[in-house]
């Protein structure tokens, strides 16, 4: 869930030497953008996720300029259909980091996760960060079958 309507594009993106279209649906609500962001895999296999997740993190970390109080935690996301209770959890990690672009200082709040062949990354990013719409929009993160 994002707190305005979302706009939608698609670029390639390269991590880490894995070449992947992501596909992205976000929300500007001054101070904050959030942003929720897909890719299709090449194979589904455990180490092309992490792989793919851990270089989508260090980008994401790395466009904030994040400073060294950046603090990983693990987490899940729900796995089931929309209106139905989630059948499993997906195991992800959620990232709070804070950092500069020019003279603004960012902060940025994100979770991370793959299953099968698609990783996703939904980043709420801005000058002040919101607690209350931060919170819906990361714990309304669904994978759906």
């Amino acid at each position: 869930m994002v707190p305005a309507r979302p706009s939608k594009m698609s670029r390639a993106i390269d991590l880490d030497g894995l070449a992947v279209t992501m596909t992205m649906h976000g929300a500007r609500v001054d101070p904050a953008s959030y942003t929720v962001g897909v890719v299709d895999l090449p194979e589904d296999s455990a180490r092309v996720r992490a792989h793919a997740v851990d270089a989508m993190r260090r980008g994401m970390l790395r466009n904030i300029g994040a400073a060294d109080d950046i603090a990983l935690t693990a987490t899940s996301v729900p796995f089931g259909a929309i209106g139905a209770t989630a059948k499993a959890r997906i195991g992800a990690t959620m990232v709070r980091a804070s950092g500069r672009r020019g003279d603004q200082a960012l902060q940025m709040v994100a979770v991370f996760v793959a299953r099968g062949q698609r990783a996703w990354q939904a980043v709420a990013i801005g000058s002040s960060l919101p607690d209350a719409s931060t919170r819906l929009f990361t714990d309304s993160l669904r994978l759906l079958p």
